[in-house]
């Protein structure tokens, strides 16, 4: 994976960027694998959202199954690699949580690979990877062919699924293309019959007012208002 301004995509680094290792060790697979900054603990992220999966996940059946290799450089104490993730809920709070907890492999890759079942109030799932610096100027703990697959694969379907709408001044009416969910997410409405998402004070259930406005969303401006000329 090319870095793209000195960063790797789609991952969130703590303190400073990681950087792509080639050799010493040689990646276990392609040209490249995870290599730290030199800090003594250094932590690289990737939120992965999960409402496709919302269905499977609430009637307690959808599984991940987490894979990586994990390796560290021939030194005493050895640099620590660890892997995990964090199952979280709506509101991001951390409901369920794996770890391979620290490995210290100097002489292979070492393979961690697990299935676990998502807590039924998952909606989001962070796969976090923690080099922790035991020894010498560098952090060399590496991490390698990453990744977080559903069994079973993505429910598509419609079925046992409500539909929502964007409701971006939370007033109750929605807008906008169908969103289809198994739970209501936060931010969405049951209806699309907003003519203003952005004004809250403007809504099918509104009462009209002498603005020029089209506040009741019935396609008219001030109906029903005795119009007074001074």
């Amino acid at each position: 994976m090319a870095l793209v301004n000195g960063q790797i995509p789609n991952w969130t680094s703590n303190p400073s960027a990681w950087s792509q290792g080639s050799n010493n060790p040689v990646p276990y697979d392609g040209p490249a694998c995870f290599a730290p900054p030199a800090s003594d603990t250094a932590v690289l992220s990737q939120e992965i959202d999960l409402l496709g999966f919302q269905c499977n996940i609430i009637q307690g059946i959808q599984t991940l199954r987490l894979q990586g290799y994990l390796q560290s450089a021939s030194e005493t104490p050895p640099d620590q690699a660890i892997l995990e993730i964090l199952f979280k809920d709506e509101l991001h709070n951390v409901v369920g949580s794996y770890s391979t907890g620290p490995v210290t492999s100097a002489a292979a890759w070492f393979q961690g690979d697990t299935v676990l079942t998502s807590p039924i109030t998952t909606r989001w799932a962070t796969v976090r990877l923690t080099a922790i610096r035991n020894s010498g100027p560098s952090n060399d703990a590496f991490f390698d062919e990453l990744s977080l697959l559903p069994t079973p694969a993505l429910d598509t379907s419609s079925v046992g699924k409500s539909t929502f709408y964007t409701d971006n001044d939370g007033d109750g009416y929605g807008t906008g293309p169908a969103i289809l969910a198994c739970v209501q997410p936060l931010g969405t409405a049951t209806n699309n019959t907003d003519c203003n998402d952005n004004v809250n004070t403007i809504n099918p259930g509104a009462s009209e007012t002498c603005n020029n406005l089209d506040d009741n969303c019935d396609g008219q401006n001030d109906e029903g208002l005795t119009l007074i000329v001074y």
